[in-house]
């Protein structure tokens, strides 16, 4: 055989060597690691969704999304202009998924929440006189859906058991969610403890608080009836200044669900043209309550037009964070 074709054969028999071993170290990890996008079964699924939406850091949020605060007004005239006075949303869940995949004893879990929702702006058609204060005579409903997404991290404290009580939540993401919409879209929220820590998120679902001790990033825990700052940077396609607003404080467990609720209108900071839109900064500074346990502040960004014409439709944004009163 020539030199050459020799050299040829040898490369070849080299070559299929290699993607055997290559094949059968694949097959041997496939057998020790579980695959990513592989599948669970129903049984070990549905406990970790239980322990999921049960936690105190995910079920909190719900009763601070539905703010519920409907009252007894009859819904008026139709017309283009409303001065609003009192700005509420109505939710109501309508379906829930839980997806999740793991390794071991550590499972990675997202819980989409899917909402129907009514927005309520009570309000005048008639524009008050100067230093007068709206006299309420009618109430504007807008429906919408939206999507809330939570992802969570849980770990299993008996290997050979996946019953509920042997899953908990040590970890769990910001949700973030809203309608489908680009023409307001928050891009930072900055939380200014009391002790002087400062959280910066920029991606919700990606940054994780921790409910254990020892780890950089922790739920954050408050004293009662203590004051913090909450800074919201977002882009909007309207110059007008934005319906930006934060809700706190609710119960979310117990008959007193959803009492104690409160929500507080951020204010406009500044706004500069960034190409086709506007980056434009709010800050609001919320109050914690005297009841200890875990709550969640809630940020919807709305834009301006939403609240003032009663035929726009719906566009919001949301963003949420989880806290701990002591």
């Amino acid at each position: 055989m020539k030199p050459n074709n020799l050299r040829l054969v040898n490369w070849m028999a080299f070559f299929v060597l290699l993607v055997s071993f290559v094949w059968m170290t694949g097959c041997s990890k496939d057998n020790s690691v579980v695959d990513p996008q592989g599948s669970i079964d129903q049984s070990t699924k549905a406990a970790m969704e239980k322990v999921a939406v049960s936690d105190e850091t995910v079920a909190s949020f719900e009763p601070n999304y539905n703010e519920e605060d409907v009252t007894g007004f009859v819904l008026g005239k139709v017309a283009t202009q409303i001065y609003p006075v009192k700005v509420w949303q109505k939710m109501t869940r309508v379906s829930r998924n839980f997806d999740a995949t793991y390794s071991g004893d550590t499972a990675y879990g997202k819980v989409t929440s899917n909402f129907e929702g009514t927005l309520y702006v009570a309000g005048s058609y008639t524009k008050s006189q100067s230093g007068s204060p709206v006299v309420i005579d009618t109430v504007v409903s807008k429906q919408f859906s939206t999507s809330i997404v939570h992802n969570v991290i849980l770990v299993k404290t008996a290997s050979q058991d996946t019953s509920k009580e042997h899953w908990k939540v040590v970890a769990v993401s910001l949700p973030e969610g809203g309608t489908l919409t680009s023409n307001i879209q928050i891009q930072k929220m900055t939380l200014f403890l009391a002790n002087g820590d400062t959280l910066n998120i920029t991606s919700p679902n990606n940054y994780y608080l921790y409910k254990m001790t020892g780890k950089r990033r922790m739920i954050p825990s408050v004293s009662k009836g203590a004051a913090l700052k909450v800074r919201v940077e977002l882009t909007s396609a309207y110059a007008d200044t934005d319906f930006v607003s934060v809700t706190h404080g609710a119960i979310y467990d117990s008959f007193m669900k959803g009492h104690y609720r409160v929500k507080t209108k951020f204010n406009l900071i500044s706004s500069t043209p960034e190409g086709a839109s506007y980056r434009k900064v709010y800050e609001a500074t919320i109050k914690t309550n005297q009841y200890m346990g875990y709550f969640h502040a809630v940020v919807n960004a709305i834009p301006r037009g939403v609240v003032m014409d009663d035929k726009a439709p719906v566009e919001t944004n949301t963003w949420g964070i989880p806290y701990f009163v002591k």
